[in-house]
């Protein structure tokens, strides 16, 4: 996707040569994991690919537009399935007796887990709710089982760590010797920013079950993998940064609605 953005920049703002072109490839990229379903990679892997889009100089009505007629369209395909119905049905309805202890288990244990920290929590490797009341709590959970054990005081510092990642990668992507780069890097900063975002939101209620890990904390090896490659891929790119490309991307900019969102 990368390098079709950067083949596209003079082009890449018009509905014809660039976005009906960028949406026919999303379209295919993200086709295989919809129809395993996928629904947590899908909502991830498209918004890597509509942000690094964006960047690359896509118009932002066009995005708007695109996205409006892909939930419209899109949502009553998804909640065909079963599973993702019954996490919906989780989500909206939390405090119904019937879904709290089938389908909403998880939920409610989560955010029990989450509330029983408190500020300062009730101690490493102490936690109640991971030893058998909590699914899987190794992976997609971890975050309530942090909550509960290091409270929200330190928890804070974790989210925080997670910020610096952030604000570094886009730093990285801003400073990138090339357009290759940069876009790269906006993909990369993208996916473990969101993902941490969309996993942290379930676990508070407030997204309905994904199924997504939480980045450099969740137990399983591809994911663990595929993070660090992708962070190992960021630490390459920034060996080649420097400030003067920022300047003269900056400079080449049309609408710069980038530069004010990194400066």
């Amino acid at each position: 996707m990368a390098l079709w953005l950067q083949k596209r920049e003079q082009e890449i703002s018009t509905w014809k040569e660039g976005f009906l072109p960028f949406a026919t490839l999303l379209l295919i990229s993200t086709f295989l994991v919809a129809i395993q379903p996928d629904l947590g990679s899908f909502i991830v892997l498209s918004a890597i690919t509509v942000t690094m889009f964006f960047v690359a100089g896509g118009n932002i009505f066009h995005v708007a537009l695109g996205t409006s007629i892909a939930s419209v369209l899109g949502l009553p395909l998804i909640l065909q399935q079963d599973y993702v119905r019954n996490r919906f049905l989780a989500f909206l309805h939390p405090d119904d007796p019937a879904i709290a202890e089938s389908i909403g288990f998880q939920i409610k244990q989560a955010l029990i887990a989450v509330g029983s920290g408190g500020p300062f929590g009730v101690g490493y490797g102490k936690s109640i709710q991971k030893f058998g009341y909590l699914p899987e709590v190794q992976a997609d959970m971890i975050f309530a089982a942090m909550a509960e054990e290091l409270g929200f005081l330190r928890l804070m510092i974790i989210l925080g760590m997670y910020g610096i990642f952030v604000w570094r990668g886009y730093h990285i992507a801003r400073c990138a010797p090339d357009r290759f780069g940069f876009l790269v890097a906006t993909g990369i900063t993208t996916w473990i920013a969101f993902q941490a975002l969309l996993n942290i939101s379930v676990t508070l209620a407030l997204f309905p079950l994904t199924g997504l890990t939480l980045p450099f904390l969740s137990y399983g090896g591809s994911s663990l993998m595929s993070v660090l490659m992708g962070t190992g891929i960021l630490l390459n790119i920034s060996m080649y940064s420097t400030e003067e490309a920022a300047l003269a991307r900056r400079s080449r900019r049309r609408g710069g609605v980038w530069q004010k969102l990194m400066t």
